[in-house]
């Protein structure tokens, strides 16, 4: 069986998170940002996101994007960074017209995403205005445990 970015570990911590990672980029000033950005598709090695204008135009200039995601509720502290080229596509694109469609009609993957979606105010999660999609396509993976090895990616594209 070939490994997965999104292994069954990763979905766990995303769905304890409540669909919510945390997405870095490099702004054009040169200054890093992150922002809190709820799942809407999770493939075996991509993320995609549902977002406004106002948060492409401080991603678009970036090289990638550094996904975040933590398990709050373990002994010790587990999480996973995930690095990611990205395309960004317009809400009239086809793409991202299937996208906001199964976010619209909660028909999202992995499907425990709908019950969140329904039970936060979706204003807090998802803009009203859907004006792009954001897929991230993943390249390494990292644990974020503190050990020597966390350094180096667990896990690369081939």
């Amino acid at each position: 069986m070939t490994e997965k970015f999104i292994d069954e570990e990763f979905l766990s911590f995303l769905q304890e998170n409540k669909g919510i990672v945390s997405v870095g980029f490099t702004k054009e000033n040169g200054f890093p940002e992150a922002t809190p950005l709820f799942v809407v598709e999770a493939g075996d090695d991509y993320l995609c996101f549902i977002v406004r204008s106002k948060i492409v135009e401080r991603m678009k200039n970036s090289k990638g994007l550094a996904i975040s995601i933590f398990d709050w509720n373990a002994s010790k502290f587990l999480g996973y960074q995930l690095k990611a080229n990205f395309v960004i596509y317009p809400s009239q694109s086809d793409y991202a017209k299937e996208i906001i469609s199964k976010f619209d009609q909660r028909r999202m993957t992995p499907s425990f995403l709908n019950t969140f979606a329904n039970e936060m105010n979706e204003k807090l999660i998802i803009p009203q205005k859907r004006d792009y999609v954001v897929k991230a396509d993943i390249e390494l993976k990292y644990s974020v445990e503190p050990k020597p090895e966390s350094a180096k990616p667990i896990m690369r594209k081939i």
